[in-house]
């Protein structure tokens, strides 16, 4: 993919808000935990925690740890991730510690699983399940957050709320309501629309943007191989899928691993790297060592259709002058999406585009740090933490660029 652009200028820039939204705050019980898994007890990033009174949602951060609000207790929490048993628990105490712990779905090693005729079949048949519904719009909330780091200094984040329009290939539209930013003055990277990017790999079936193996004929591109099966929610039989592209193409492309339920032909999760991704840049500066690493789940909905649940996506590259090396870029996005309703359709949405100047979306609305303490929908960690209060000391946090 030609990404729109990078410019020497400030760091980070985002979104806008709706005035009349932003006095909108989760009040109630706020709820703190870990996720570990049971084995080794070591933290899961990215379990799904879900709250089933108020339809709630969030997953867990880099550390295991979670936060989710409730209007009243008790409270059912489901707990889920792929490759491991869900798990429900009640909370009754808000001074409850709720160390949650999966454990591993069961797994078939055995080397007869790796087949490669096999895969191709039941991507077929996932492409065959999905495609006649692929121009269908859902309609849920959603939570983005990103943060941006050269070498060893964090130089930006954004977090916003907004209202989503997800189809099975991307997000294709949104309606923020509530956002901030920080960026340091004197950054030398701007990730100004790197959203975009971020947004279009939300999907499983392949786009104009990334492709994926998920098509009609998925060998024509890929070689794919069984090379797991788990035991999923419901006793399903899930197939892990190993997928590579055959050739190095200019096209940018996923390459990595597809979990599919081998009874219902299900897309569950993708989990790989982003390869032949590149930049338009003018200037001295250039990007090398450029790599991008990504995980996105899917969830059913209460009509059986397969939705966005949650995406990370992280990007690394070095930032180069002529021959000398200058900085490693880091960039983390992780989106959000919870609280499907047909509902939303009748909000008005921006369509998600390359060409979408965040930043003068961002100007008509305060920023207030109470409103987002109750707001954040991923629990930061310790260091996260420490960032924004940083950023807040040095009044470097608004919602529009200074």
């Amino acid at each position: 993919m030609r990404f729109y652009q990078i410019l020497i200028l400030y760091c980070l820039g985002f979104t806008f808000c709706m005035p009349e939204l932003f006095a909108q705050v989760y009040s109630g019980i706020k709820l703190h935990g870990i996720v570990a898994d049971s084995t080794n007890k070591q933290p899961l990033p990215n379990a799904s925690i879900y709250n089933d009174q108020n339809h709630n949602a969030t997953v867990s951060n880099d550390e295991g740890a979670f936060e989710i609000h409730t209007d009243v207790l008790p409270v059912t929490l489901s707990i889920s991730y792929v490759g491991y048993q869900t798990k429900k628990i009640t909370v009754t105490d808000t001074t409850q510690h709720l160390s949650i712990v999966l454990s591993p779905a069961s797994i078939s090693l055995d080397p007869v699983v790796v087949d490669g005729d096999g895969a191709i079949q039941l991507i077929r048949k996932a492409f065959e399940k999905t495609y006649p519904h692929a121009t269908r719009k859902y309609y849920g909330k959603g939570y983005i957050r990103q943060f941006t780091k050269e070498g060893n200094t964090y130089t930006g984040m954004q977090e916003a709320i907004f209202n989503g329009q997800w189809q099975s290939f991307a997000m294709t539209g949104w309606q923020p309501l509530q956002t901030r930013y920080a960026n340091l003055e004197k950054s030398m990277i701007s990730f100004t629309n790197f959203s975009f990017f971020s947004f279009m790999s939300t999907g499983y079936l392949p786009s104009n943007i990334v492709r994926k193996p998920i098509t009609k004929k998925p060998d024509s591109l890929y070689d794919c191989r069984i090379i797991q099966y788990i035991t999923g929610i419901n006793m399903h039989e899930i197939a892990v899928i190993m997928c590579t592209p055959k050739s190095n193409k200019t096209h940018d492309m996923f390459a990595g691993k597809i979990f599919i339920d081998t009874e219902n032909y299900d897309v569950l999760k993708l989990e790989g790297k982003i390869l032949n991704f590149s930049f338009d840049l003018s200037g001295p500066l250039k990007l090398k060592d450029t790599e991008v690493n990504t995980i996105v789940n899917f969830k059913k909905t209460v009509d059986g259709a397969i939705v966005l649940d949650f995406a990370d996506i992280k990007f690394t590259s070095k930032a180069t002058f002529g021959f000398v090396t200058a900085k490693k870029l880091f960039y983390d996005a992780k989106i959000l999406m919870y609280d499907y309703d047909d509902a939303l359709s009748k909000e008005k949405y921006m369509i998600i585009t390359p060409k979408i100047h965040d930043v003068g979306l961002m100007k008509n609305i305060p920023y207030s740090s109470d409103t987002w303490d109750r707001n954040t929908r991923i629990s930061h960690t310790p260091l996260e933490n420490e960032i924004i209060r940083s950023f807040e000391r040095r009044k470097l946090i608004s919602n529009y660029l200074r």
